[in-house]
């Protein structure tokens, strides 16, 4: 049976519909083809996945599901629905020390979607960046007639950071101390790394104090003050939103399929091509690019010589695809891993040739070289040719071929329970600061985005545009989680919100220009020291534009407490904010 899907995990589905038809395994093959966006929500298993397969038995026939956008805006699955109550304790000088949070979730229907886990990730991520003594949380799941949750980019840690920022901005209010200020005093300092929170936690690496600092001086801070208080003389509402995320990614859960390892093969023939076969799936982000990139530059050769090979179980090693920022964290160092296995035999055979030791040769632009005398060289290919045509002499000592298979697991993952019965299940926790300069048309509730920064660290970056890329559709979706996408059912549980007429997203006409600038703080626990990317942007920007939109609203003492911020939401809390302005 070959099952063609639109999967972010090939092999755990055909796993799992091994385990459901009750086939042998290896009589199955699922092959992803081109998926172009996924962000957690084709995570496998889907019923129609196995019904499919069912009823391509039963009827010894080929059998194909085509979905319509609006089923699956009906039961392709919803997310982050959820309530938080919440109270702070904090000093004079601004430190908080105590934080009691109560969330509630509205999964939607049960099912075997795995959305569910993001309550249980939201819970474990507070208090996020900020050093707490005492954090009391209790999350609950309730199930209603929606439709069920399912992975979505983010995954609960933008809940849980809406909450913590939340926090930060209320009590610099409280106390009238600036905003900045009060995260400076609360960040984790970047000796304490890697640093255990309360959660049980280790957050790998940062230097959060660097990132905010370089935020605001990147988009001129002092001066959005002067000229938000110039703007404000000529009756215009606008205001200033900071806020600071982390995301941690590499989700690595107990007993599962979303867990913290994956493997690459290498293969070069004798004519010095190399294919490369990863685990690791490709959800539209290029990340075959940068495997071909890690193994290029191990073995010294040009990037045109290297193809990837994806989403094909008959073909890859067991691997656990895309989810999560693994592309860089298990992807990348699975296939450095590989490649390096063939470099140290190509040296080996190389210093046979060259009468060399292999520690005395450089590898680069397809050659083989004696160090300092760049005249005694071989080419890349003249060695692998050798290696597969003179294993009785110069490639004597070694096994014929040239191909490795080598798998990566996270080593700062933790299973077994501390004393305290805590586990650790992100490696990786890339943060961001953001800044938002927003104007708000109290005529309309229409919010206008001004002016939008961010510095990001995720840790080493191996190739920058990439990254740019996964940080502005980030922010994007951010912007679009804040600002405009709602799903609306009636009284009855119908929903109401099933085409993008309906359910606006972003378009380039609402987006500002997106500044971006990164700080490199490398991981200890990745052999590059690299952090994830593919869920930042989205984690923080719902947390500073409600902080941005309530500043701009400050003189009329709105308080918001509910996203999204749709026009005509804001233009009731403006409304009603002036009848208690008015009122006796």
């Amino acid at each position: 049976m070959t099952l063609y899907a639109t999967t972010q995990q090939p092999h755990p589905l055909r796993t799992t519909l091994a385990a459901a038809l009750s086939m042998p395994e290896n009589s199955i093959r699922v092959i992803q083809p081109d998926v172009g966006g996924a962000f957690g929500v084709k995570t496998p298993p889907f019923q129609e996945e196995i019904l499919l397969a069912l009823l391509s038995v039963v009827t010894k026939r080929p059998v194909k599901w085509v979905e319509e956008r609006r089923e699956n805006f009906l039961a392709g699955g919803h997310a982050r629905e959820m309530v938080h109550h919440f109270e702070v304790a904090f000093k004079k000088d601004g430190r908080v020390i105590g934080l009691k949070e109560k969330m509630i979730a509205d999964t939607g229907a049960p099912s075997p979607l795995i959305g569910w886990g993001m309550a249980f990730v939201g819970a474990l991520h507070i208090p996020g960046v900020y050093k707490i003594e005492s954090v009391d949380v209790e999350s609950s799941m309730v199930v209603t007639n929606k439709a069920p949750w399912n992975a979505y980019r983010g995954y609960g840690k933008e809940n849980s950071n809406l909450l913590m920022e939340r926090c930060m901005d209320m009590v610099a209010r409280k106390l009238g101390m600036s905003p900045i200020d009060v995260r400076l005093k609360n960040f984790v300092q970047p000796h304490e790394f890697p640093f255990k929170q309360i959660s049980g936690q280790v957050l790998d690496s940062g230097d959060y104090p660097t990132v905010l600092n370089r935020l605001l001086q990147m988009s001129q801070y002092d001066k959005l003050r002067e000229e938000r208080a110039r703007l404000r003389k000529q009756g215009k509402y606008v205001g200033i939103g900071v806020a600071f995320e982390v995301a941690p990614g590499g989700a690595c859960l107990p007993d599962s399929y979303i867990t913290g390892y994956d493997g690459t093969t290498v293969r070069v023939a004798p004519t010095r091509q190399v294919t490369v076969l990863t685990g690791i799936t490709s959800p539209g982000t290029g990340n075959e690019t940068m495997i071909a990139q890690v193994v290029a530059d191990e073995l010294g050769i040009e990037i045109g010589d290297v193809s990837v090979v994806q989403g094909d179980t008959d073909k890859c090693p067991y691997g656990l695809g895309n989810f999560s920022d693994r592309s860089t964290i298990v992807g990348a160092s699975s296939a450095m891993l590989a490649a390096r296995d063939i470099r140290e035999k190509v040296l080996k055979v190389a210093g046979s040739m060259l009468e060399a030791s292999p520690d005395d040769l450089d590898v680069e632009e397809s050659k083989i070289s004696v160090k300092g005398v760049p005249s005694k060289f071989l080419k890349f290919s003249d060695v692998a040719q050798a290696i597969y045509r003179r294993p009785y002499d110069c490639a004597i000592d070694i096994e014929p071929g040239l191909e490795a298979t080598r798998y990566f697991r996270t080593p700062n993952a933790t299973h077994i329970p501390d004393e305290q019965g805590r586990i650790s299940t992100y490696p990786s926790y890339p943060n961001m600061a953001h800044l938002a300069f927003v104007e708000v048309d109290i005529e309309t509730g229409e919010v206008k985005i001004l002016k939008y920064a961010a510095v990001h660290d995720c840790g080493y970056i191996m190739n920058p545009m990439m990254v740019e890329g996964q940080l502005h559709g980030g922010i994007v979706q951010g912007i679009g989680g804040a600002l405009y996408e709602h799903l609306v059912y009636d009284d009855a549980g119908q929903l109401l919100t099933t085409t993008f007429m309906d359910y606006p997203i972003p378009t380039s006409m609402e987006v500002p220009k997106i500044e971006a600038a990164n700080h490199e703080t490398r991981s200890p626990f990745t052999p590059y020291g690299t952090k994830g990317v593919g869920e930042s942007g989205p984690v923080g920007a719902p947390a500073v534009l409600i902080s941005a939109v309530e500043d701009a609203l400050s003189t009329l003492g709105v308080k918001i407490t509910e996203l999204p911020l749709k026009p005509n939401r804001v233009w009731e809390l403006i409304k009603e904010a002036k009848k208690v302005k008015v009122s006796p």
